[in-house]
């Protein structure tokens, strides 16, 4: 970004999967700022001008790509020139499970202005549902997360073995993926660690199931509808819970 910018960034969270979980103030970002950046700017479209009545006709969706999103920033460095740009989440908070962080970078480094808007996120609504207690007496806790990864990392297994909490977001209801971080487990000799699957967090179907990965392992995949599983998140309890 080399233009003196007069936009600002802000970064706004979108529902994860109920859409009355939207902030007003995510609303009024959508509603005012023209240009609006986004993993699935057609999705994002449709549901502005159908679930909240925002009229799309005079703005601009920019397409952020997930692998490269980087590719993004000579457009984005000439729409901030002049006024704001939104970057909006396909689900829950910008940056933290989507791409978008090398964008803040480069923003915060040109001398843009970075708004972080606080709204809905799949992290902090299942820690809070996990029954954790996630402040100890010494006034804290700790989890290790790991994102949309197609198989545990070496990070991940080491996090593992030291009795580390450990949260995993499996996007789009990846059996295959839930399975493998169970025969990871069975395989770090930790089949009685508990794991907890939340399942299709804010949409209809809710759910948070409870077994050890021993258990889960045997149950198999009775143990959870995969068909109607759009989403799971994964907490391995650590070793002192």
């Amino acid at each position: 970004m080399t233009r003196t910018p007069r936009g600002r960034l802000f970064l706004v969270p979108w529902h994860i999967g109920h859409r009355g979980d939207i902030t007003l103030r995510a609303l009024a970002a959508v509603r005012t700022i023209r240009t609006l950046v986004s993993p699935e700017p057609e999705r994002l479209r449709c549901q502005l001008e159908r679930a909240y009545g925002v009229a799309c006709g005079g703005k601009r969706f920019l397409a952020l790509e997930q692998s490269r999103p980087e590719r993004l920033l000579p457009e984005l460095s000439a729409v901030l020139a002049r006024e704001d740009v939104a970057l909006v989440s396909g689900s829950g908070t910008p940056c933290l499970a989507d791409a978008g962080a090398s964008l803040v970078r480069a923003a915060r480094a040109a001398g843009v202005k970075v708004v972080a808007l606080a709204g809905a996120s799949i992290l902090s609504a299942m820690l809070s549902a996990s029954g954790i207690e996630w402040s100890d007496n010494e006034g804290s806790f700790s989890f290790c997360f790991y994102g949309d990864s197609p198989e545990p990392s070496p990070r991940m297994k080491a996090a593992l073995a030291r009795g580390e909490n450990v949260v995993v977001l499996i996007r789009r209801g990846s059996a295959v993926r839930f399975w493998r971080l169970m025969r990871c487990l069975a395989g770090l000799g930790l089949r009685s660690r508990l794991v907890q699957a939340h399942v299709n967090v804010t949409r209809p179907g809710e759910a948070v199931l409870e077994k050890t990965c021993g258990q889960w392992l045997s149950a198999g995949r009775s143990a959870l509808d995969w068909s109607r599983a759009r989403e799971v998140a994964v907490i391995v309890l650590g070793s002192g819970c």
